[in-house]
């Protein structure tokens, strides 16, 4: 939806509840226009000061191994975050344990790992993940997308920051 293109629509609502004294009419109106102009702005500023990053306490192993992945959504604002959408992109040989945690992509070997924050003002918040290594390489975690908007989903802000991390499996021991 293209952002405030409804709002002539509004100002004609607005016009018709006056000439015809239908002041519920305008009122509603107004009230409309007011939340659209407070969450067009609440939008605008959704993501600023937004930060996300993976920690892992190795970025190395062999396969079978089990990595314990943190990822973490912080807000260093006082505007509250009140959604945040992280899709994480997540190849598919060192990806989490658990079964469907990686929502399939265009591309059979990756997939996204989808976490959903809540975010208060100066608030920080963290998931858990087991990872496990399934297959010998290298491997580039990312790039994150990060969606949020206003508290009454009218509008919404992307931001696709330049997020990598590398993973390396090595090959499988021998005796």
């Amino acid at each position: 939806m293209a952002p405030l293109s409804w709002w002539p629509f509004l100002v004609l609502v607005f016009l018709l509840g006056i000439l015809t004294r239908v002041y519920s009419l305008t009122a509603f109106a107004i009230m409309l226009l007011i939340i659209s102009a407070i969450a067009y702005r609440w939008r605008k500023h959704a993501l600023d000061a937004v930060s996300y990053h993976r920690r892992l306490p190795y970025w190395r192993g062999f396969p079978g191994e089990r990595l314990a992945l943190t990822v973490e959504a912080e807000n260093r604002k006082f505007l509250p975050a009140p959604w945040l959408r992280v899709a994480d992109m997540f190849p598919s040989a060192v990806a989490p344990e658990q079964e469907g945690a990686l929502k399939p992509t265009h591309s059979p070997e990756f997939g996204h790992l989808i976490s959903l924050f809540s975010l208060r003002w100066y608030e920080r918040d963290r998931r858990m993940y087991s990872l496990l290594l399934r297959k010998r390489g290298v491997y580039r975690l990312g790039p994150p997308r990060l969606e949020s908007g206003d508290p009454f989903g009218i509008f919404e802000q992307v931001v696709e920051p330049e997020i990598y991390n590398r993973v390396t499996v090595f090959p499988e021991m021998l005796p």
